[in-house]
């Protein structure tokens, strides 16, 4: 049902790879999650919290390497485990805080100075624009539903993301206490369908936002799109969400509206059917 569709949309999604550690702790955990390129200007779409993350990385990578540069000066005498731990609480460095995040973009651009990030006051989207690349490499753009209420309740839609992260070319550098990319290992993640019927539409005090699906999502934060068997786009993963009395478990997504509205008012050209 969804064969031609998922190879349709594949064109436009390309993965994001992330790893991270926390403080001491040198085991590292990868994590992936999805753009959805609409259009060929550079321009994708992905979850406002996974965008969040990206931002948030940079700073948390500057503030850890000034600790290790204090860290690296504190005198190694027997005062130094107490001026050590003051050091951490000055920093608010705990066991299992994460002190390092990096990301890698697979196949979306041959190069970037780097992008600029919109992200949706109200609901989990962003947009991410890549600068300054001469070249894409993702295949084509996606296409959004022109209609987003040409749907109804009972239709079945099929959603597609990378939530298995099986790449592996990543290590820790003990010598400079750092995590890094390596140009060994597995490099890829494998693409992951997921069907699920329309059960109801979602609203809140501005309106229609979300659709309701029978199934989980595989990677509700990861930004995967929600699709038909002609491949628009309608809508993108969001969360899941658990109904104890029936012991449902359920799937939402961000509508198409919604989208493009986002889209029409930071001027980002996109296309319909």
């Amino acid at each position: 049902m969804f064969e031609d569709a998922i190879e349709k949309v594949s064109a436009s999604m390309r993965p994001v790879h992330t790893i991270m550690r926390k403080y001491k702790d040198q085991t590292i955990i990868p994590s992936s999650a999805t753009l959805l390129f609409i259009n060929d200007e550079g321009c994708a779409i992905t979850t406002r919290s996974f965008a969040d993350m990206l931002i948030a990385s940079s700073q948390m990578e500057k503030k850890y390497a000034r600790f290790r540069e204090e860290k690296n000066a504190l005198k190694r005498d027997w005062h130094y485990e107490g001026k050590l731990k003051n050091l951490e609480a000055a920093y608010g460095y705990q066991p299992e805080t994460p002190v390092q995040i990096r990301s890698v973009f697979i196949d979306c651009v041959d190069s970037l100075s780097g992008y600029t990030c919109h992200k949706h006051p109200q609901y989990d989207l962003a947009i991410l624009k890549f600068n300054d690349f001469k070249e894409r490499k993702y295949q084509n753009h996606a296409i959004l539903a022109k209609y987003g209420n040409s749907v109804r309740q009972g239709k079945f839609l099929c959603r597609l993301g990378y939530p298995f992260p099986e790449f592996s070319n990543f290590q820790f550098n003990q010598e400079t206490d750092s995590i890094e990319w390596t140009g060994s290992g597995k490099m890829n993640s494998p693409r992951f369908p997921m069907e699920g019927m329309l059960t109801r539409f979602l609203a809140d005090q501005s309106g229609k936002y979300g659709i309701e699906l029978s199934t989980p999502c595989a990677n509700p934060r990861g930004g995967g799109p929600l699709f038909d068997e002609r491949g628009l786009i309608y809508g993108l993963q969001m969360a899941n969400r658990h109904m104890p009395q029936q012991d449902l478990h359920l799937g939402i997504c961000l509508h198409v509206d919604i989208i493009k509205k986002f889209l029409d008012y930071h001027n980002i050209k996109y296309y319909t059917a």
